[in-house]
């Protein structure tokens, strides 16, 4: 089918200038033509250069896919228009009751005729622009590994159809279908290619190894507006999940293993720790006073109930003063809890309470004395 070339025509200058019925079904028809060549012409093969008048030459092709876009373009405030002055008609009717006379009928009935002949004239610029676009791809050098293709082959068509498809969408779905279509031929061009490439993809797949690897050539075969890209891509995104979940189960293990040597490390300082407060309470037990003092760091902090002290002479002397004034404690055996923390348990005077030490440098740093 040969199509003809458009000559751009003005947009209108005012909405008052409102197609006539006659010019109404003239676009209609050609807007129906259009859709039944999109949907019956049959895709283009890249390599097989497509023979159309008027698109010998690709400086041709951009120009005619250029100017039947603008014109695309150049419709949409004549739309706008167009359904702004039908919201205020069906405005008039509501007022009146529903009801409309013969003016309004008549100013429906031009409206409708406008709008339907601007859907006809895009729809009819559409499908040139498609055949110009069928052109440039029949020409097109695409069959190329994806995965070692940058950007993918087909990358400038799929971006050409985006912008054609935001260009027609506010004419609504009369006309979508054609672009549609040029999605349809992209997509089984797409599964050629990937077929044809198949083998080097899956080696690339193999060679890659990490998931991330695996998803950055994912994300250099599809061309996410495309439908049906074939199952090489659920098969490689199928490695990749399998990767991803074999890379998760690794990360547990060694994230368990850590947390199992961290928790080996912390019970063995524990241990070591145990020991000096064991050291620490048999020498309070035994009235070693002194040699329990040598036991404190410089700067050691003792807090309990009846005030604090810090430092090894004022911690020492409430130690004294604790050991001669009498009062018999009972000071338990040191014990490790949950925490790796070191305490005893202090009874004195009917009462019961934890003594909880902290450590630095094989020496006891803090005493904190809770009830």
């Amino acid at each position: 089918m040969t199509m003809r070339l458009r000559l751009l025509v003005p947009a209108w200058c005012a909405m008052l200038a409102l197609a006539s019925p006659a010019a109404a079904q003239d676009g209609a028809a050609r807007g129906a033509a259009a859709l039944r060549w999109a949907q019956s012409f049959a895709c283009p093969l890249p390599g097989e250069p497509l023979q159309i008048a008027g698109l010998e030459s690709p400086a041709r092709v951009e120009s005619t896919k250029a100017e039947n876009l603008a014109y695309i373009q150049s419709r949409q405030q004549s739309l706008d228009l167009a359904l702004r002055a039908r919201t205020q008609i069906e405005s008039e009717v509501a007022q009146s009751g529903g009801k409309a006379g013969k003016r309004l009928q008549k100013a429906f009935a031009e409206l409708d005729g406008k709008i339907n002949d601007l859907g006809g004239d895009v729809a009819d610029s559409l499908a040139q622009w498609l055949m110009a676009e069928y052109v440039a791809l029949s020409n097109a050098d695409v069959f190329h590994n994806p995965v070692t293709h940058t950007p993918h082959p087909l990358a400038s068509f799929v971006a050409d159809a985006e912008r054609a498809r935001v260009a027609a969408a506010p004419f609504g779905p009369a006309v979508l279908p054609i672009t549609d279509r040029l999605f349809e031929c992209l997509g089984g061009i797409n599964q050629t290619i990937l077929s044809t490439f198949e083998p080097e993809i899956l080696s690339d797949v193999e060679a890659a190894r990490t998931a991330s690897a695996v998803q950055e050539i994912v994300n250099r075969l599809e061309l996410p507006p495309l439908r049906g890209s074939g199952g090489l891509i659920e098969q490689v995104r199928s490695i990749q999940l399998a990767l991803a979940e074999e890379e998760r189960r690794t990360a547990e293990r060694q994230r368990a293993e850590r947390d199992a040597e961290a928790r080996r490390i912390l019970l063995a300082e524990a241990e070591r720790e145990l020991g000096i407060a064991r050291r620490y309470v048999g020498f309070i037990n035994a009235g070693r006073i002194n040699d329990a003092i040598a036991l404190l760091t410089p700067d050691v902090v003792l807090q309990s109930p009846r005030g604090n002290a810090q430092g090894r002479q004022a911690v020492a002397a409430r130690m004294r003063d604790a050991a001669g004034g009498g009062n018999q404690a009972n000071i338990g055996a040191p014990q490790i809890d949950g925490n790796h923390t070191i305490f005893v348990t202090v009874t004195a005077n009917g009462q019961s309470g934890r003594m909880i030490f902290g450590f630095r440098d094989r020496l006891i740093a803090a005493i904190r004395l809770v009830q």
